[in-house]
């Protein structure tokens, strides 16, 4: 395969082909968040997690197959603490590692369809995470990186931001997050229009633990946006960095009084 970064996405996905890919029929949704191990199109169906927080509810589309998933912060969460209810569904015991055979690529995507919640100044984000910990629920405790969509209401007006970042220790609020690349602006773009009209998107998170190097995509039916070879920190190809062990596609909002919603139809891991 051509080099990760330069090639295009679709090359890239091309090239690889799903490790896994999730099968949201047949679950049990009687709990918070949704996890799945390694399968593929034809293997085990998901299992579920929990997550520990209330607010989280994950259902089935009755006709679609997708998976809606709902969350509300506890109630009495004061705002800017960065306490945020959230639900998702995650592959764990995974293994990617800074020198694995092969070129040491891998990327995740998630399509995604009408993100709904009132606008308030707490933020809410659609989230791509990959991570350390090997767990389904939204453990803090360890390095992850993330890709997200994140909302928040800045009076009458809104800031969309799609952005990556770094998080080597999540449940320390003095530890420092940091941005990957240029975030990108969304508030009056047609890729904005598209959501907000509720037309299915992608959101794309492809690393090259080799190189050390990292490439965010947004597809619209009318229009895309990407954050280009971003240098990561965490994981790269040193022999002391972290092992990825869960990936997942997640909801995280904020908010104790409204509820964040969006339908997702489709999860997929590829390796290289």
């Amino acid at each position: 395969m051509k080099n990760l970064i330069v090639a295009s996405l679709t090359a890239f996905l091309a090239a690889c082909g799903p490790a896994y890919e999730a099968n949201f029929t047949g679950l049990n949704l009687g709990c918070c968040i949704v996890r799945d191990t390694l399968h593929t199109p034809s293997g085990q169906p998901m299992q579920k997690g929990i997550s520990g927080l209330a607010g989280e509810i994950a259902r089935l589309n009755p006709g679609s197959g997708t998976l809606q998933m709902e969350a509300k912060a506890p109630k009495g969460t004061v705002a800017g603490s960065g306490v945020a209810s959230t639900i998702g569904v995650y592959s764990t015991q995974l293994s990617f590692g800074p020198n694995d055979p092969g070129e040491g690529a891998y990327a995740i995507t998630a399509t995604f369809r009408a993100p709904t919640r009132a606008q308030t100044d707490n933020p809410w984000s659609l989230l791509l995470i990959m991570r350390d910990p090997q767990s389904a629920a939204d453990d803090l405790n360890g390095p992850r990186m993330q890709l997200s969509l994140r909302t928040v209401g800045m009076g009458a007006a809104r800031d969309v931001e799609f952005r990556v970042q770094e998080m080597p220790d999540p449940a320390n609020p003095s530890a420092p997050t940091t941005k990957l690349g240029t975030p990108i602006k969304l508030v009056g773009t047609p890729a904005l229009v598209d959501i907000d009209a509720g037309n299915p998107f992608k959101m794309s998170l492809i690393i090259n633990r080799h190189q050390g190097k990292g490439w965010a995509v947004l597809s619209t039916p009318s229009d895309n946006k990407e954050i280009p070879e971003f240098t990561m920190n965490l994981f790269t190809n040193k022999p002391t960095d972290p092992i990825i062990h869960t990936v997942g596609a997640a909801l995280a909002n904020t908010d104790p009084d409204n509820t964040a919603s969006v339908e997702i139809s489709h999860f997929e891991i590829l390796t290289n």
